[in-house]
């Protein structure tokens, strides 16, 4: 997927995760808010601050970036940190457990592309 180069170019490597992952993940999560004044990817979502992947993104972002790829391949571990992300989530939130999972692969190429791995 491309992004607006004007976006992309003064972002973090952090705003380009959010970016990605509100254009990929976002876009199929049944979970997300259908808020009327959103204004794009750019931007927040008001279901954000209550998604627990999007609370754990920047522990994600971090440790992608900081990958010594001698120590440790970028898709093994990032699977991992997916995995026990999923797990700490509650009984309660198993829809979101298998919808993370469904898209492990999705979020883990984001994230090796926004950090270059």
């Amino acid at each position: 997927m491309r992004y607006p180069l004007t976006v992309i170019s003064r972002a973090t490597p952090y705003e380009r995760a959010e970016i990605a992952m509100r254009s990929h993940l976002c876009s199929h999560c049944p979970y997300r808010s259908r808020d009327k004044e959103w204004s794009g990817i750019d931007s927040p979502r008001a279901c954000e601050s209550r998604c627990p992947f999007f609370q754990e993104l920047p522990r994600l972002v971090q440790a992608a970036r900081y990958l010594d790829p001698m120590v440790g391949r970028l898709h093994r571990v990032m699977d991992a940190r997916l995995r026990e992300v999923c797990r700490r989530l509650p009984r309660s939130a198993e829809g979101r457990r298998a919808f993370l999972l469904m898209h492990r692969q999705q979020i883990i190429d984001d994230l090796a592309k926004i950090t270059a791995h």
